[in-house]
């Protein structure tokens, strides 16, 4: 809507659902299709219809600012027992196993903000410029050198046993490469 054109000091719009409706229910056909006549519905099918008026004025005092027309001529909301739990299964196979991870858990830290903001602002730095693919060249140097040593590290403690050249890690090198396989 171009309203700079028009020298109409209003945004209109309007919003028409017909026939709007939510069901669940587990029983299915052998076709993988329900009987639409037998639906047990949560909500009932309705009709709405909405009409929303914008002023442009920054300081209404006639009228309104935001005005908002609505028409819905009936609601109806059931829900059974076996909805309820058949809603909670679906949200328990829906709902993600794992917790929500921070951006770039490697770089975060492990103080409360409140006990070194320092900290906390540079991993915010690092995740910005890793979003933006800005990276410091001491950070790929610094993986590069953590690879390196992994490798070598790794090698011995696959293949020790099997090759009489390689030979087994010690309790240090152990806990390294451990310390290394856990970074965050």
């Amino acid at each position: 809507v171009d309203r700079q054109a028009t020298h109409d000091a209003f945004l209109h719009k309007e919003l028409l659902i017909s026939g709007f409706g939510i069901y669940l229910q587990e029983d299915m056909t052998s076709e993988g299709t329900t009987n639409l006549e037998d639906n047990q519905y949560v909500l009932s099918p309705l009709s709405f219809e909405a009409k929303f008026r914008e002023s442009d004025v920054a300081k209404c005092i006639e009228y309104p600012k935001y005005l908002i027309h609505s028409k819905l001529q009936s609601l109806s909301i059931k829900l059974s027992r076996t909805q309820l739990e058949l809603s909670h299964r679906l949200a328990s196979v829906v709902t993600p196993s794992t917790k929500i991870r921070p951006l770039f858990p490697e770089y975060r830290p492990l103080v409360p903000v409140s006990e070194n903001a320092q900290e906390w602002w540079n991993y915010a730095f690092r995740c910005v410029g890793r979003l933006n693919r800005r990276r410091s060249w001491m950070e790929f140097y610094l993986a590069f050198q953590k690879r390196k040593k992994y490798l070598q590290l790794y090698k011995r403690h696959a293949y020790s046993e099997e090759t009489s050249w390689l030979n087994g890690l010690n309790e240090f090198e152990l806990s390294d490469l451990r310390r290394i396989e856990g970074d965050r």
